[in-house]
């Protein structure tokens, strides 16, 4: 698996809408980095799936409403999956 130079770290997306993105954008050639709030093992099952498609990805967790594991999360996902392009989170998408 060798990282794209388009990056996307969703928050979310271990379940639902955001492991649905996930896959989608990880089939489009992103690099994913997955975030998980207390979801694990749905977050390392997407990560699962999208390495199974040859992508780079990775299962990061933090909880959102303390400002140090939102820090940490961005910098987590620039070490795992390299330097951000894109944010999804449950409000929008935003190009960095």
């Amino acid at each position: 698996m060798t990282p794209s130079s388009k990056t996307v770290l969703i928050t979310g997306g271990a379940k639902r809408l955001g492991r649905a993105i996930a896959l989608h954008l990880g089939g489009a050639g992103w690099s994913v980095a997955v975030h998980y709030n207390a979801s694990q093992a749905d977050a390392e099952e997407t990560v699962a799936a999208l390495h199974a498609k040859g992508v780079h990805a990775a299962a990061l967790q933090a909880d959102l409403s303390l400002e140090d594991h939102t820090q940490r999360l961005i910098d987590d996902a620039h070490k795992a999956v390299g330097p951000l392009t894109a944010l999804r989170s449950e409000e929008h998408t935003s190009e960095l």
